[in-house]
């Protein structure tokens, strides 16, 4: 299902934004009586989105394994919001 939240602010005042993100729940009957499942978030690609194949495929089979999956599109990307400045980077 697709869930929602928001991005923090940048170190230099940028934009807070919407992000949009499939979840992906773990396959039933995986993870009886042991708490609550694992839970990881893949991320996708440069210029690529949570819709891209590559991501999907990963998390379908982690979420086969028993793992609750997180696809989020990162800010400029996909259906998540845009931001004011136009930029991206990674960490």
């Amino acid at each position: 299902k697709m869930v929602n939240f928001s991005s923090r602010a940048g170190p230099k005042g940028q934009d807070v934004v919407p992000i949009k993100a499939w979840w992906i729940p773990p396959a039933p009957g995986l993870n009886i009586g042991l708490g609550p499942p694992p839970r990881v978030v893949v991320q996708h690609g440069t210029n690529q989105n949570q819709n891209k194949f590559e991501a999907q495929i990963a998390g379908f089979l982690l979420a086969s394994a028993g793992f609750g999956v997180l696809l989020p599109s990162l800010r400029d990307h996909g259906y998540s919001g845009p931001s004011s400045h136009g930029k991206f980077s990674w960490g």
